[in-house]
């Protein structure tokens, strides 16, 4: 989206990196939620539509960043009650420092 369709609300620097945060949070999120309350098969379902929602509702459609959030939720080891701290490192990398480098390189 960011090198074919520069031009486009959906790829442009603010989308891209808010779209993708509101949509990792909600995954992030999602994943305190015990696997006995909400299986994996639909926790990617939820999780996907409530990622969508919520960009939509913020105004911020990335469409990628839906994705994200369902492999998140898909392939995630630490869904359940409990501290991990490794939760939220889900946010910085890859989804933060992956779309500083796509937009840059958009750019160039």
């Amino acid at each position: 989206l960011q090198s074919a369709l520069h031009a486009a609300p959906v790829s442009q620097p603010r989308n891209v990196l808010f779209g993708n945060a509101v949509a990792g949070t909600v995954a992030v999120l999602y994943s305190y939620v015990d696997d006995a309350w909400l299986p994996t098969w639909l926790r990617v379902a939820v999780v996907t539509a409530t990622a969508i929602s919520a960009m939509s509702w913020i105004g911020v459609v990335h469409p990628p960043a839906g994705a994200a959030a369902l492999i998140y939720a898909g392939t995630n080891t630490l869904n359940g009650p409990g501290p991990h701290p490794g939760r939220w490192v889900y946010l910085l990398c890859p989804l933060l420092l992956g779309n500083l480098i796509a937009i840059l390189a958009a750019t160039l």
